[in-house]
């Protein structure tokens, strides 16, 4: 009778990472049905430094690992679309390439969208997507790829 208390508290305590856990495996079903969907590549987690064009972003290249990750040739454009770790919490960022390599400044933030350009590559993140609204999430980085210098 007295370990009943003790046995709850650890059901307690392993119930929240395994809930984690179950929401993480759904996020990476769901990345990889977007990837299916769209005849684009899923690599799952990669290092966030070793690999252009991650590496050549300072916001991603300090993450160390990327999780989800999806590439391929959408709509013209070479994307990459990944979740990445990020003081305050997690961050969905979208990496169109093959821009022409200008000094410009990135482009403006987009409310909670923010943009990096380095080297031709256009970053856009923001903190962590719905997945319903991932494709919408795409879809805004490369609009604004479409209008870069």
């Amino acid at each position: 009778m007295d370990a009943l208390p003790a046995l709850l508290f650890l059901a307690l305590v392993l119930a929240y990472p395994a809930f984690q856990f179950r929401r993480w495996l759904k996020r990476r079903a769901a990345f990889r049905e977007f990837a299916s969907a769209r005849g684009l590549r899923f690599r799952g987690t990669i290092p966030s430094d070793k690999y252009v064009p991650y590496a050549v972003f300072r916001h991603v290249a300090h993450a160390a690992l990327l999780h989800h990750v999806v590439e391929g040739r959408l709509n013209g454009f070479d994307i990459a679309v990944f979740d990445f770790p990020k003081r305050g919490g997690t961050h969905t960022g979208a990496i169109v390439s093959g821009l022409p390599v200008v000094d410009a400044p990135a482009p403006r933030p987009d409310g909670e969208l923010l943009f990096d350009l380095q080297d031709g590559h256009l970053l856009g993140f923001r903190p962590v997507v719905p997945i319903e609204d991932l494709p919408a999430f795409v879809e805004s980085v490369m609009s604004v790829a479409r209008r870069a210098p």
